[in-house]
């Protein structure tokens, strides 16, 4: 009977967790079409590339979660909290070792000139991007904040192509993305460009892990071209 109950329990909790997940991801998918939409309004657009995609992730999410159907983000995040009796977050967290020219892009980009132009940007503004100075572990925290995470990405994408290396990872702490200094935005899982129509993805490792594992590879590659060198000076028969 013990052994029931834990079973049972499990699969409620695992359940419980994917509802979750689930409900976030709508969260996100609405707050990245009410992006494109203001966009669109914005430029007097009647549609958005995106959009459809978008559309068809939400709906396939509110077949199996009706509860957050037809309601807008504010509506959805407010239940979200009430049902999980937590605050809703989206976002990830940036090592950089030079945060001087992360700063210096964000603030010509997106820095709003009052204050009250601030308020109401973070006000409407739905990715959150920790920025910590690499290698430092009493650098406080400084949040940069955008719209969506299509805006993200190309924040990003702009960064990398000024050759400044940084690791992104997502609230859990795993690799999404990163730029080791190539003017390349790349996925952690693949080591793949960050092409403009894809989206970031999380990856299996933590931050170091995805360190190691490109340090080994370093490793090997020297290893390789040191002994193709070595080849290459050692006399042949005949010679």
């Amino acid at each position: 009977m013990v052994d029931a109950v834990t079973e049972n329990t499990t699969q409620d909790t695992d359940a419980s967790v994917d509802h979750k997940s689930a409900v976030h991801l709508m969260i996100e998918a609405q707050l990245n079409t009410e992006h494109h939409q203001r966009e669109a309004d914005k430029n007097n657009l009647t549609s958005q590339s995106q959009l459809p995609d978008l559309e068809k992730n939400f709906d396939n999410l509110a077949e199996k979660h009706p509860e957050y159907a037809n309601k807008n983000s504010i509506d959805m995040i407010q239940q979200y909290e009430q049902e999980f009796n937590e605050s809703f977050q989206i976002g990830s967290q940036m090592q950089c070792d030079n945060p001087n020219v992360v700063n210096d892009l964000y603030n010509e980009k997106y820095k709003k000139t009052t204050e009250e132009d601030d308020t109401k940007e973070k006000s409407v503004a739905s990715w959150v991007m920790n920025l910590l100075m690499k290698g430092s572990n009493d650098e406080e925290d400084k949040e940069l904040h955008f719209e969506s995470e299509e805006q993200f990405k190309e924040f990003l994408a702009e960064l990398a192509e000024k050759e400044v290396s940084f690791e992104i990872t997502d609230a859990n702490g795993k690799m999404e993305c990163y730029s080791n200094g190539d003017g390349k935005l790349k996925h952690a899982d693949n080591n793949a460009v960050v092409e403009p129509h894809e989206t970031l993805r999380s990856s299996p490792m933590s931050r170091d892990d995805f360190l190691e594992q490109e340090a080994y590879k370093a490793e090997q590659i020297e290893a390789a071209t040191q002994a193709s060198r070595t080849m290459d000076m050692t006399p042949r028969p005949g010679r």
